[in-house]
């Protein structure tokens, strides 16, 4: 499983990890954990860099805190620099770094791509990359579109009861549609508008229509609620 990520390349064959990696001098820039885990016999390689929560060689600091997590240390082993041998960790996180590339983008794909597909019986796996949020987005946005005129119709009716009252002069239900109205006609415009000028935008800009109609009925309650909490003037007596 620690060289999964060796096996995934770009359907033309062109962008395996090796070609789309953060580079140095050495080659690909990794975690001295990672490359020992990619040994022919890991649990010799590894063994001398489970140390928490540094692990020092030479000159050489690496950040082990970042890496493992529910760590058992022994306590007895510790060196003058507060750092033990590692005796249990419940959690391992490794990092992958790609250089800033369209063919990193395309591995990318291909990466989460298989990850959706793989199990593993033996361990609990979890992975997020720079295009997991906005693909996350994506797929919920595409999800939700057949809820939306539900949504948007309960949405309106609670507005409408919130804005109603017992008092019939007081009473203001259509305060409460018009309010619904106006934030989601602005919203509509705004993003045809930008679309219409070709204007370039991130996917999780589609959340953006969720928090302006919710800005915009929120400052029609706390309209009503000033209006309400005014006080009223004594009526003239004929």
């Amino acid at each position: 499983m620690t060289s999964l990520h060796l096996t995934f390349q770009t359907k033309d064959g062109q962008s395996s990890f090796s070609n789309v990696c953060l580079r140095s001098t050495d080659g690909c820039t990794l975690h001295p954990l990672a490359y020992a885990l990619e040994d022919d016999e890991p649990v010799l390689s590894a063994q001398f860099l489970l140390r928490y929560p540094l692990l020092i060689i030479g000159e050489l600091v690496v950040d082990n805190a970042l890496v493992f997590g529910g760590v058992t240390v022994d306590e007895s082993k510790k060196d003058r620099n507060g750092n033990a041998p590692i005796e249990m960790a419940k959690a391992i996180r490794i990092f992958y770094l790609l250089e800033s590339s369209f063919e990193a983008e395309r591995w990318i794909d291909v990466f989460l791509e298989h990850m959706d597909n793989y199990r593993s019986n033996s361990s609990r796996l979890f992975w997020t990359s720079s295009k997991s949020l906005a693909s996350e987005m994506e797929r919920n946005s595409t999800l939700l579109i057949p809820f939306m005129p539900w949504t948007a119709m309960v949405l309106l009716v609670f507005c409408m009861a919130a804005c109603s009252s017992r008092d019939v002069v007081r009473s203001q239900p259509w305060i409460g549609f018009f309010a619904m109205l106006n934030a989601s006609m602005s919203t509509v415009a705004a993003m045809a508008l930008l679309l219409y000028l070709r204007y370039p935008f991130l996917p999780l800009v589609f959340i953006m229509p969720f928090l302006v109609v919710s800005i915009g009925t929120d400052n029609m309650f706390l309209m009503l609620k000033s209006w309400r909490l005014a006080q009223e003037p004594d009526m003239e007596l004929r």
